[in-house]
């Protein structure tokens, strides 16, 4: 795959923010720097009002030549002062925080959003005129079918500002050109042994275990990869053992002692890979076809047995929707959806057959699907107007459909069941965050004046509405984290919160501070209880904390990691965390197959 050429990082740069997930890149298109991008802060706007009347449909507006320009790569804070945007103008204004252009915002601290390279807007109240009101009208979400077509041009971007314009039509607005820059380097990447030797001949594995610290139980070297770095997405846990997709296979490792149990060769790298896997195990990766940049194969992996049950190219449908760009694939029950710019489809898991999908409006086209408990559809339409389907994951037919008007748009899905969405319009101005019960408003979250920031990518052509990690949702309850702030006395660095909202009224029921200079998100939800990971510094490791309302939500450790390993906890550009039986993972989502050492794919703690 042609790709350009990463900038020079400096060795071990721990991400900033501990857990984060970079700006999800369109597969076989650039890629931002060896940094992930973090969701910007920017202020709540005013309470939603009654939302008027749509506006008259407009055409999209012309997006620029996705041929005729290099992509901008998104300026990253630095440790080490490192310079601005690659390749930045001269005569560019000041960065964020007022400083010049090249120097960059201290450790910890993030930039406010950047509308020139566009990122994920954090989550605040509904802007006034096109929020939610729940008793007066469904769901109003709305997505333009421009930002489609605007996307191929590196995407829509939805900037969010808080009052003054909040009764203005949304504007779309398309980034820089999106160009493949020739590939002038090495293919064959660099590797571990090159970079000083391989992880798990550093001494770390079996570290920990004193004064109540877990242990680093195993770890495992990344594959190579090209130097211009490759997305590894999927992680799961199935009964024993741990399963990850890197580049061409998917390997399955023992959970206590990371021993390879099977492993299942595919002809080209996986390229994109589900959040959620069938109650019994099966999952449905999808990998590169036979064309360059292209992501349009599926294989079905039975991950109890290492076994490739199926395995098939999504069929064309004509038109410009062949070229399988932005692929993205969402899992729920045995029902398998893939999308991309310009097509989608829908397969039954256990057979690879493929389902029927309810008939699209005119001048609408598919924008995403979420997985998990339930498999949503979203659908864009010319006329601003879109619609969330609710899809039987057994005939494919639509439960039940919500239109949308008002300029708001589904930006994320952060449960299927219960059904918890969040908003922004096309300006990527935030519209506020949803529960949604068979197809009608449960309730609009009431988010004060606070800024949210769950951990999300951003989609381009084709939305992955599943992406977000740092966000947990039970029957009643949603856990979002708040954004970090600097507090608690000088030196103390940014810390955060994690908030509770009761569903069925949209009111915060109780907060959990993380505590002075330290940051949480909602890891997951074991029963009742929540559990959050405690994010690493430079001088602490990282943490699974359980929060429960009974303890008035205080952390309380359940795996301290150990501290000789904080380093390495911190070395992932973008990773993905699982705590399962005991035992708490970290994998790689991307490896950037640069020369700052070797990169891990999986580190593996516990007691």
């Amino acid at each position: 795959m042609s790709q350009p050429p990463q900038p020079p990082q400096p060795p071990n740069q721990p991400p900033q923010g501990g857990f984060g997930a970079p700006q999800e890149p369109v597969h076989g298109h650039p890629q931002p720097p060896a940094q992930p991008p973090q969701t910007p802060p920017v202020p709540p706007a005013a309470p939603p009002a009654v939302p008027p009347a749509a506006p008259p449909s407009q055409p999209p507006a012309a997006g620029p030549n996705p041929y005729a320009q290099q992509p901008p790569y998104a300026q990253q804070p630095s440790a080490y002062g490192q310079q601005g945007p690659y390749g930045q103008q001269p005569g560019q204004q000041p960065g964020p925080y007022g400083q010049q252009p090249g120097q960059q915002p201290p450790y910890g601290q993030q930039p406010p959003y950047d509308p020139q390279y566009g990122s994920y807007p954090p989550l605040g109240t509904p802007p006034t005129g096109s929020g939610l009101n729940a008793k007066r009208k469904p769901l109003i979400i709305g997505i333009a079918i421009a930002a489609a077509l605007l996307a191929i041009g590196g995407g829509v971007r939805l900037a969010t500002s808080g009052g003054g314009d909040d009764d203005k039509k949304p504007v779309v607005s398309g980034s820089k050109g999106d160009e493949d820059a020739e590939d002038g380097g090495d293919e064959s990447g660099g590797s571990g042994d090159e970079a000083g030797g391989r992880p798990g001949g550093d001494g770390l594995t079996g570290a920990g275990g004193e004064g109540g610290e877990a242990k680093l139980l195993w770890q495992e070297p990344a594959p190579k990869a090209s130097k211009n770095g490759v997305d590894v997405p999927g992680f799961y846990a199935v009964g024993d053992v741990v399963v990850k997709p890197a580049l061409k296979q998917v390997v399955a490792y023992g959970a206590t002692d990371g021993k390879e149990k099977w492993t299942v060769p595919l002809s080209k790298e996986v390229c994109a890979a589900p959040r959620h896997t069938t109650d019994d195990g099966k999952v449905v990766v999808a990998y590169e076809g036979t064309k360059e940049d292209e992501c349009s194969n599926l294989a079905m992996i039975d991950m109890r047995t290492g076994k490739k049950v199926w395995d098939k190219p999504i069929p064309k449908s004509g038109g410009f929707g062949e070229g399988f760009i932005g692929t993205k694939v969402a899992l729920s029950g045995n029902a398998v959806a893939a999308s991309w710019f310009g097509g989608s489809v829908v397969f039954r898991v256990s057979d690879g057959r493929q389902l029927p999908q309810p008939d699209k409006a005119s001048g609408c086209s598919v924008d995403g699907f979420a997985g998990g408990e339930a498999l949503l559809r979203v659908t864009t339409c010319l006329d601003d107007n879109s619609r969330l389907e609710k899809l039987n994951t057994t005939t494919g037919k639509a439960e039940w459909t919500m239109k949308t008007e008002g300029g708001m748009q589904v930006s994320k899905v952060f449960s299927s069941d219960p059904l918890v969405v969040s908003l922004a319009d096309k300006n990527r101005k935030s519209g506020g965050i949803v529960a949604i019960s068979n197809g009608k408003v449960r309730s609009t979250l009431d988010l004060g004046k606070d800024t949210y920031q769950p951990k999300c990518g951003m989609s381009v052509l084709a939305k992955d509405l599943s992406s977000c990690q740092g966000v947990a949702a039970d029957e009643d309850t949603l856990y979002l984290p708040t954004e970090a702030k600097q507090g608690g006395g000088a030196g103390t660095g940014r810390a955060n919160e994690i908030h509770a909202f009761d569903l069925n009224t949209g009111k915060r029921k109780w907060t959990s501070a993380a505590g002075a200079g330290l940051t949480m998100s909602p890891l997951q939800l074991e029963g009742r209880n929540l559990l959050a990971y405690r994010e690493p510094t430079y001088d602490k490791a990282g943490a699974v904390v359980g929060i429960t309302a009974a303890a008035g939500g205080k952390p309380k450790p359940v795996l301290q990691n150990p501290q000789t390993a904080s380093e390495a906890e911190r070395g992932f550009y973008s990773s993905f965390m699982l705590y399962d039986g005991g035992r708490f993972f970290i994998a790689s989502e991307r490896l950037t197959g640069g020369g700052g050492g070797p990169e891990r794919l999986i580190l593996a703690f516990g007691k």
